[in-house]
């Protein structure tokens, strides 16, 4: 599973997630701009795995991971 996401001023982001064909090569991509708790939950609501999600909101934006550790 591949999961892209950009990262926009403003704590903002954007992804597009697609599943490989043999699993249907199904896509979806976020419908508007969505904070990074929002996407994380919608990510995790249609099926992908969190270690993929993690690495991809890290690759968007290396501080995440350190963000949410001060968060929780």
């Amino acid at each position: 599973m591949a999961i892209k996401v950009k990262r926009i001023p403003d704590d903002c982001y954007t992804a597009l997630a697609t599943t490989p064909e043999w699993r249907g090569g199904a896509s979806w991509s976020t419908p508007k701009l969505m904070d990074g708790k929002g996407l994380v939950e919608e990510l995790i609501r249609r099926g992908w795995h969190l270690q993929d999600i993690v690495d991809a909101m890290v690759e968007a934006d290396p501080t995440w991971l350190e963000e949410q550790k001060k968060q929780a």
